[in-house]
């Protein structure tokens, strides 16, 4: 199982509505790992094209770019 930097929000954007639900409970399962007390360390390339794309309008966008600042901070 791989961590996801992917917050729900997100998910539920780039994601067909019927499979929204499913999608978005296993991306949150997968960030716990990410929030124990002791994380195991994770490193991340992400193609600025990636960054720049607009899925699921501004807010989406800079929900996703807060949750990766925090996530980074880490």
């Amino acid at each position: 199982m791989r961590p996801s930097l992917v917050p729900p929000i997100h998910a539920q954007a780039v994601r067909p509505r019927t499979a929204v639900h499913k999608a978005v409970d296993a991306r949150v399962k997968r960030q716990e790992t990410l929030n124990r007390v002791h994380p195991p360390r994770c490193e991340a390339v992400i193609d600025e094209g990636t960054l720049r794309r607009l899925l699921g309008g501004r807010e989406v966008m800079r929900e996703q770019a807060r949750h990766l600042g925090n996530m980074a901070a880490r």
